[in-house]
């Protein structure tokens, strides 16, 4: 493997695994709703999201 080929490599792979990490990030932020059980959350566990001012569907 030449030089250039391993800066290519590197840099494939690089955008590969944050173009991953994107979709990933977002595929979980837009399911929260579906794998939180709200109605089990104890008060402790419902103050961050009140802190956080998160909005809801």
């Amino acid at each position: 493997m030449t030089k250039r080929q391993g800066q290519l490599y590197f840099v494939v792979c690089t955008l590969l695994m944050a173009a991953n990490f994107i979709g990933m990030t977002i595929h979980s932020h837009t399911r929260f709703a579906e794998i939180t059980d709200e109605d089990k959350l104890t008060p402790e566990e419902r103050l961050p999201i009140a802190l956080l001012d998160v909005p809801r569907n």
